[in-house]
């Protein structure tokens, strides 16, 4: 017989050699899920020395490019509902004056303590989607307050009159305090979960939940179960930090608004209109935890224009 005859095959090659191999590589992979689980869990408890978690932070994420060319990802999406609305990445500069009585969304998410590094243009509602923070679990609550109150110094100049924020999985030193004291800390800007509100001066109708889905140890807001509410029923636009399924269907069952502004996935950067909403990931955050993705900036037309808006 030649090499592929029975005499030369290799016994590898067998049926019962290949089982065996099957079932190898099937317990290393269940022992390997079993692993990371753990230590996922581990992670919630351990407690990491400020020095060590900010050089890891600095190693991780970095810094913006020096001298690297400022862009943002533009959408004039002021004929609500139009299909396949175009979205340019246009150097800062670049960014046309909106139309007359539109409103300027600028949007935002995952700066993971790196929001210095972003540059924000002017507009009518800043929002920010969540994941302030790189892991607040990871470290003493102290250094995640402080974190949280220069990110409230920094919004407060954010060259937008109105400003939106919600809270996202990493951002468990925020979800730990109570109502009142999250809004405290939060005072240049209005923090939202599971809750709705009119802006005075664009008029907009906003829904903010802070709800995610997922397996890291960052848990904040990550219930079985998103909480949404009938608060949502008049909602413009709807920021969430994780636009998921499960919390889409939730929503959507109850409103459906122009647009939905949300983070998490750090790939699924873009916007995209599909069925009437357009949906935007501003997560300025990369795959490598890098704060180089532009933010999104939104032209929208509100129910009542108003006098006053940012030109």
């Amino acid at each position: 017989h030649g090499p592929s005859g029975s005499i030369w095959a290799h016994p590898a090659q067998g049926p019962r050699s290949k089982q065996r191999r099957g079932r190898g590589l099937w317990h290393f992979a269940m022992l390997y899920s079993a692993v990371k689980q753990y230590l996922v869990r581990a992670l919630r408890y351990i407690k990491l020395p400020e020095l060590v978690l900010n050089a890891y932070i600095q190693w991780k994420c970095g810094r913006f490019p020096l001298n690297a060319p400022r862009f943002v990802d533009f959408v004039a999406y002021t004929n609500h509902g139009s299909a396949h609305p175009e979205v340019k990445r246009l150097l800062l500069d670049d960014l046309p004056p909106k139309a007359s009585g539109a409103v300027r969304l600028v949007v935002i998410s995952d700066t993971h303590e790196r929001h210095r590094e972003v540059v924000v243009p002017p507009g009518d509602v800043f929002i920010h989607c969540g994941d302030i923070l790189f892991s607040s679990g990871l470290t003493c609550q102290r250094r995640g307050l402080r974190i949280l109150a220069d990110f409230n110094n920094w919004l407060s100049a954010i060259p937008c009159p109105e400003r939106i924020v919600v809270g996202g999985n990493h951002d468990w030193a925020l979800e730990s305090l109570s109502a009142v004291m999250q809004r405290e800390l939060l005072s240049a800007g209005t923090l939202l979960h599971d809750e709705c509100v009119k802006l005075p001066h664009s008029g907009i109708v906003v829904y903010g939940n802070a709800h995610s889905s997922g397996r890291s140890h960052n848990r904040a807001w990550q219930t079985e179960e998103p909480t949404v509410s009938g608060n949502c029923a008049d909602a413009e636009v709807v920021v969430t930090h994780h636009c998921s399924n499960q919390l889409k269907e939730a929503v959507l069952a109850v409103v459906k608004p122009k647009v939905w502004a949300s983070g998490h996935d750090h790939q699924g950067h873009g916007a995209q209109e599909e069925d009437g909403i357009l949906f935007v990931n501003a997560a300025i955050a990369d795959g490598k935890y890098r704060p180089v993705q532009p933010p999104v900036v939104v032209d929208i037309q509100p129910k009542v224009a108003i006098n006053g808006m940012c030109p």
